[in-house]
């Protein structure tokens, strides 16, 4: 199946550099591209890392094992060191977007955070319902922002400023 995403980002510095090519790529107002990729093997990273048309992968979780190590295992295969020093460029070529089990309304905190500290992109959370669960989840998956910046809503609560 082959998904595709269209969302507008926020404008940042000219002169920053995303890690996230995907970000890259919505701020430049293009449209990105992948599937839900049913691989989960390294050989499955593997494949990812060589495919040029995709722009990102969506790593379901709800529909399948809540296997983190599987996950994170996937992710370490998709990486290229030597594609990395041909670009010149450190980061992901590929953007990982984990749909997690866990329905909006059951506000899983914990899953979101461990699923991102364990290296996924972005979640995808299903089933919510409401803009108050919709918040939840996008507050759980931020940091809190520096003082004076620009995005300081919603405000975050990963880590230990929160």
């Amino acid at each position: 199946m082959l998904a595709l995403l269209v969302a507008g980002a926020a404008p940042r510095d000219a002169g920053a550099q995303r890690l996230n090519p995907m970000i890259a790529l919505l701020e430049a107002g293009e449209t990105v591209f992948g599937p839900i990729w049913g691989d989960k093997s390294p050989d499955g990273g593997v494949a990812v890392s060589r495919n040029n048309e995709l722009d990102y992968i969506f790593y379901d979780m709800e529909h399948a094992p809540l296997d983190i190590t599987q996950m994170r295992t996937f992710m370490q295969f998709m990486v290229d060191p030597g594609r990395i020093l041909r670009r010149g460029q450190p980061g992901w070529e590929r953007t990982v977007l984990v749909r997690i089990p866990a329905y909006g309304r059951e506000m899983n905190q914990w899953m979101i955070k461990n699923i991102l500290d364990q290296g996924a992109h972005g979640i995808i959370a299903p089933h919510i319902e409401t803009a108050e669960q919709a918040l939840h989840v996008v507050r759980s998956m931020r940091y809190p922002q520096r003082v004076g910046a620009a995005d300081m809503e919603p405000a975050g609560q990963r880590g230990s400023g929160a």
